[in-house]
């Protein structure tokens, strides 16, 4: 049983005559007259009788109306279901970030705000974890995600970028560690032990590979890919940790050092996306927003 032929159904139950519904339907007579047959033949039944030179229903076509106008109701229903779910996905932000940011305060924080201070808009989020900013960079220009935040600056001509927030580098240590005591640190002194690199922190790693090729030093180098795994090597003695500063250096009992001579590094990061999503009027907001609440200069 066709769709269209239970449309057709409904409209001549409604105008009970054939050349009127036939007009309105847009189709020829005999179209209309084979879609009701065609139902009755497979009900079995007639739906309509003649009433001089008009039909009116059977008393099967009053049941069948019934549940005709039910279905169609429903199918209608589901198409502008379906309709506004497709409308509220366009309003849909995909944010790339690492593991480690995944566990910072910051983003939660950011989106909370955005949230509260543009309580008309229906924006969502998605969050994405990734491994690294040159994955992130690279899910930007495929379009996977509409926005990375990026650890440091990178000039690319596809790329913008909003510095949204500094970190210092930490050296992490257990409390009980030589070094347990210090406030501050310099690269030269870290360099007489085993160090704890995040392998998605790659400005760091890069970073400390040239300081110990420059300086002669032998590299004692341990790379992991989670951040809680990095803690929990510093923990057991294997090294020191070397992190930008997030909240879940905090969630361990652990002492964090400053490292005083990596300010040379760019250790901030950026809310980074492509040329061809700004046009859009949710990354639009969302850009305004953080241009206005959070980029630094």
């Amino acid at each position: 049983m066709q769709l269209e032929h239970l449309r057709y159904f409904k409209v001549l139950a409604e105008l009970e005559h054939y050349s009127k519904a036939a007009e309105v339907l847009n189709i020829t007579q005999p179209s209309l007259s084979y879609a009701i047959r065609n139902i009755e033949s497979e009900l079995n039944v007639n739906l309509f009788e003649k009433s001089g030179r008009n039909v009116v229903l059977s008393l099967y076509g009053k049941y069948f109306l019934e549940y005709v106008n039910n279905a169609l109701d429903q199918l209608e229903h589901g198409s502008t279901v379906v309709k506004e779910l497709a409308k509220n996905n366009n309003h849909v932000i995909s944010i790339g970030l690492t593991r480690s940011m995944a566990h910072s305060a910051f983003v939660p924080n950011m989106i909370s705000k955005y949230i509260a201070v543009n309580q008309a808009f229906t924006t969502k989020f998605n969050f994405l974890i990734m491994h690294g900013t040159p994955n992130i960079i690279s899910a930007l220009n495929t379009q996977k995600i509409d926005f990375g935040i990026c650890l440091g600056r990178h000039e690319l001509t596809n790329i913008h970028q909003i510095r949204i927030f500094d970190r210092s580098l930490y050296a992490v240590v257990p409390p009980d560690h030589a070094l347990a005591s210090k406030k501050i640190i310099t690269m030269d002194e870290l360099s007489k032990y085993p160090l704890i690199l995040l392998r998605e922190s790659g400005l760091i790693t890069k970073y400390v590979a040239a300081f110990f090729d420059e300086h002669h030093y032998v590299k004692n180098f341990l790379i992991t890919d989670d951040p809680y795994h990095t803690l929990a090597l510093v923990m057991n003695h294997m090294g020191v940790g070397l992190l930008p500063s997030y909240s879940y250096l905090t969630d361990m009992k652990l002492a964090t050092l400053t490292v005083i001579d990596a300010d040379i590094v760019d250790f901030s990061f950026h809310m980074t996306y492509c040329d061809g999503l700004i046009y859009k009027e949710p990354h639009l907001q969302f850009i305004d927003f953080l241009q206005k609440h959070y980029e630094l200069t």
